[in-house]
């Protein structure tokens, strides 16, 4: 007499739902079941069309993953099913990138005048999100900094002689960090064409004073 049907069981996990790896790395999940008759154990990845992209091959009650990169985050699921009915399991994959400022357009090399503004930016890529602060001279500065999607922007209204200096940004997350600093360096401001040129008159008449004085005849200069 064969024994009653009996609904599939899955067995403790080998490893944790809950996974955290770098790039590069391999991870196996296994779902063991029991039941009768023997289940069947199949998987997906959920939101997946189809349910498990095609370079990623499940050996029964286990899925192996190798050399994983970020498109293979996500929620993967075990089913085992039977004549008398089916359970599932999901295990949860994260995996992370270090942080990485990408290069931009902005010079590192920054010359900016006395009384400009001055934006400096960094484009942040990284699993999970950086945080971002930025440092000036190698001493944190307070902020507030503009953030929008991946940019961090540090912002001065009104540059003064004061702000030249080095400035880095400092993408940081359990996976590393990364740095990019700009040298900014203010200029003074430009002495205005009017006031230049009433110097000039003031060095010609003193000039033509000190001509006659000693008797002679002033040129014209």
């Amino acid at each position: 007499m064969s024994p009653s049907p009996a609904p599939p069981v899955l067995e403790s996990p080998e490893s944790s739902e809950e996974q955290v790896v770098a790039t590069g790395s391999d991870v196996t999940f296994a779902c063991e079941a029991s039941g009768s008759p023997a289940p069947a154990v199949t998987w997906l990845k959920l939101g997946e069309t189809p349910a498990l992209p095609s370079e990623r091959v499940a050996d029964g009650p286990r899925l192996s993953l190798g050399a994983v990169g970020p498109a293979d985050t996500g929620v993967y699921a075990c089913v085992a099913s039977n004549e008398a009915g089916e359970t599932s399991r999901a295990f949860s994959l994260l995996v992370t990138e270090p942080p990485q400022i990408e290069d931009a357009s902005q010079p590192t090399e920054v010359a900016v005048a006395v009384g400009a503004p001055l934006e400096l930016t960094c484009v942040v890529v990284g699993v999970p999100a950086p945080a971002v602060t930025w440092e000036k001279d190698g001493r944190p500065l307070a902020g507030p900094w503009l953030s929008a999607g991946n940019e961090s922007t540090l912002r001065i209204n009104s540059v003064e002689v004061a702000d030249s200096g080095s400035y880095t940004c400092l993408a940081t997350s359990p996976a590393g960090e990364d740095s990019r600093s700009f040298h900014v360096s203010a200029r003074g401001s430009v002495v205005p064409v009017g006031r230049a040129h009433g110097v000039r008159v003031r060095v010609r008449r003193a000039l033509g004073s000190i001509w006659t004085h000693l008797g002679g005849h002033r040129g014209v200069l």
